[in-house]
């Protein structure tokens, strides 16, 4: 099957090739100048398996995604538009889970951390462009916990404890209005 738009240019959208029973489809969609988009396979109009999107009027891979069930499952990869990676993830059953990290284009690891149900939840290393740690500590259900560091130009310079306990003076006098 071919899916056109309803301008007058009738651009193609979309192709579906279907199996003999009609319950797989593959699928590629297509922007108004003919790019491909993305492609992949659908099960009972579910993501199915190895899903491939691209960047925006080009033919370079933008990221690559695994379904299960209409569910992320598996790596996920993110690249710039040279085809550098730019981001990795892992997904259990649509969630976010183990090692989650961000480069630069030049292959820094600039963000390491790990994922437990969709969430921040173990240690984390950020650093500059160079590569230098800019702060690390650990999260908690995405929420910073016990001791962070924190380094300029590679050396630690303050370390703080979270959750950060607001301290509050105790004032004596008060005036009336």
């Amino acid at each position: 099957f071919k899916y056109f738009d309803d301008t007058k240019a009738k651009s193609l959208l979309a192709t579906r090739v279907f199996s003999e029973k009609g319950t797989i489809a593959q699928t590629t969609f297509y922007d108004q100048n003919k790019n491909k988009v993305s492609e992949g396979k659908t099960i009972n109009r579910l993501n199915e398996g190895v899903w491939n999107y691209y960047h925006k009027g080009s033919k370079q891979l933008m990221k690559v995604e695994f379904y299960k069930n209409d569910k992320l499952e598996g790596a996920q990869k993110i690249y710039f538009d040279d085809g550098t990676l730019a981001e990795e993830t892992t997904y259990i059953n649509g969630m976010r889970e183990g090692v989650y990290k961000v480069y630069l284009k030049n292959g820094t690891v600039v963000e390491e951390a790990v994922f437990k149900n969709n969430q921040y939840d173990g240690p984390a290393i950020y650093r500059d462009p160079f590569g230098k740690i800019v702060s690390k500590g650990n999260f908690v259900k995405n929420e910073k916990k016990g001791i962070w560091e924190f380094y300029t130009d590679g050396k630690l310079v303050k370390k703080e404890k979270y959750p950060l306990r607001v301290k509050f003076e105790k004032k004596t006098n008060i005036p009336k209005q």
